[in-house]
């Protein structure tokens, strides 16, 4: 028996959103009549854009928006293991050591063995398995050489 309740509950509910949809829609229509309207207290809300009359109205320098995995870029990476170096100065920071560039969609190459890395900060050399690799955004460094798996 609740079952039945259960789905007029639901059909009151769906019934109920849609009526309150439709009368939003109805109310911005109306306010897009009345702004239509001169003289109308609407149309003088409205902010209007004024035209660029030179240098003295430029807009300050602003990036282009960044487009998610188009402008980003990735390298694969490994956390370095050598905490007592790289933990110093804050608990929480892990130093990751770029081992190739990639893209937000490539997937990891096929590695089948443990393989050794060498930090670029405190030159202790590591093991890592191919699990701990990790696709990172990040630009890679200036002097970066990407590692003979990731070439």
């Amino acid at each position: 028996m609740w079952h039945v309740a259960l789905v007029a509950l639901c059909v009151v509910a769906a019934i109920l959103l849609a009526a309150m949809l439709s009368a939003v829609i109805g109310m911005q229509r109306s306010l897009k009549k009345a702004a239509a309207r001169k003289g109308s207290p609407a149309a003088q809300a409205v902010p209007r854009v004024m035209e660029d009359s030179g240098p003295a109205s430029a807009a300050p320098n602003v990036p282009p928006a960044k487009e998610m995995w188009a402008d980003s870029e990735y390298c694969w990476v490994v956390v370095c293991k050598n905490d007592s170096f790289h933990r110093h100065p804050n608990i929480n920071n892990v130093h990751r050591i770029p081992l190739g560039q990639t893209d937000a969609v490539e997937t990891r190459p096929e590695i089948e063995m443990p393989f050794s890395v060498t930090c670029d900060e405190c030159r202790k050399k590591y093991v890592y398995q191919p699990s701990e690799v990790l696709r990172w955004e990040m630009a890679a460094p200036p002097s970066f050489v990407p590692h003979t798996l990731f070439k």
